[in-house]
């Protein structure tokens, strides 16, 4: 799902780049850590962006947490929530899908970033399995059906060098860094 999700959106945008009167247009990866969180601790992230002549410029990002439950743990429709309740050591982990729109200003080679969006998580009770039968070593993972959206904000500043954009970035999933690279 976050294949076709993630391809359909360098498509969608790389369609509208071509036909939009843009100056410039830049893709980027970035890294987002959250301390103290208990659900989810880093995103992966893609974004891309549309610079006009009047030095505003238009995109969108998306991230995927990097530590979840993988499918090969994740035992969701095999055990229900009340089943082995004993296996659960009171442990919460999500999935975490991030979308946000960004829009910048750019002041010559100098850019802020303001992005706001949305955090699709699925919540999942950690469980262990002492006999080692279920999941990687006994660990696994059971879907709680609790799948809240949470509203996600986000300044940047970012650096033109040459065709790269190394960007630094607040927001309420944590501390980001990341690369764009101007096409």
């Amino acid at each position: 799902m976050r294949k076709y999700v993630s391809i359909l959106a360098i498509v969608l945008f790389t369609s509208l780049a071509c036909f939009a009167q843009t100056k410039d247009f830049s893709m980027g990866m970035s890294y987002q850590t959250k301390q103290g969180d208990e659900t989810y601790k880093s995103l992966l992230g893609m974004n891309f962006d549309l610079y006009q002549e009047n030095g505003f410029f238009y995109g969108f990002e998306l991230a995927f947490n990097l530590e979840g439950i993988p499918e090969d743990v994740n035992y969701t429709g095999t055990i229900n929530l009340g089943q082995f309740s004993e296996d659960f050591r009171g442990d919460y982990a999500s999935n975490v899908i991030k979308f946000g729109g960004r829009v910048g200003r750019a002041f010559g080679d100098f850019n802020i970033i303001g992005t706001l969006g949305l955090n699709f998580l699925e919540e999942f009770q950690l469980r262990y399995d002492e006999y080692n039968i279920l999941g990687n070593n006994g660990t696994y993972g059971v879907a709680t059906g609790n799948n809240p959206v949470e509203g996600y904000y986000k300044l940047g500043l970012s650096y033109k060098i040459d065709k790269f954009l190394p960007e630094i970035g607040y927001s309420n999933n944590g501390i980001s860094i990341g690369l764009n690279y101007m096409l």
